[in-house]
């Protein structure tokens, strides 16, 4: 820091920080470095200022996971990488930002009777209840989500013609796609569509 300048550290939001300096009042400049979980430098991280939904000046990290944006009003960062979950922090001391590897699945529904996959959609069920989608279901029966966070999740399909089907839970690791068939049965000619 320089003497006499009028330097503040922001206070962190979450469990992780960066270096960046409040400069004259509420305007300041952001510079730090984004590593993963290993400690290894994250090269091309997008980091933004953001105030809610408003994205501001945004920057991307070098050969060496370092970001330097220009100043801005906005007081927050959203940092974003492919195969990493998204991180918004408030603070900063001088740690590296540290990003999680995100979680891929494919998921195909697939006809039982004949082995052909099938359109429709799925609904996703975290371990902690939380019910996420419908995500559809091209006609060749396969969907890829990613950006997952790591965990347990159950799989529901759902296709015209047949029985809503829960597949088994999945283990999902940062990382990795995890390719899930889920059986489907075709519906009975007399039973109810649900």
């Amino acid at each position: 820091m320089h003497a006499g300048s009028n330097h503040h550290r922001l206070a962190a939001l979450g469990s992780t920080g960066l270096g960046a300096f409040l400069l004259a009042g509420s305007v300041f400049a952001a510079t730090g470095t984004v590593a993963d979980e290993n400690g290894k430098p994250v090269v091309g991280a997008k980091v933004c200022y953001q105030l809610g939904q408003t994205q501001g000046f945004c920057g991307l990290t070098d050969a060496r996971g370092v970001f330097d944006i220009p100043q801005s009003t906005m007081h927050g960062l959203r940092i974003t990488a492919d195969g990493y979950l998204p991180v918004q922090i408030k603070v900063i001391d001088d740690k590296p930002i540290v990003l999680e590897l995100a979680g891929t699945l494919q998921i195909r529904l697939e006809n039982v009777d004949n082995g052909e996959y099938l359109g429709g959609e799925v609904y996703l069920l975290k371990s902690s209840g939380k019910r996420i989608g419908p995500f559809p279901i091209n006609p060749s029966g396969s969907l890829i989500i990613r950006s997952l966070a790591p965990g347990n999740y159950g799989i529901t399909g759902k296709s015209e013609g047949f029985a809503q089907t829960r597949a088994r839970s999945v283990d999902l690791e940062g990382g990795l796609v995890t390719v899930i068939d889920v059986p489907m049965l075709p519906r009975a000619a007399d039973a109810p569509s649900k």
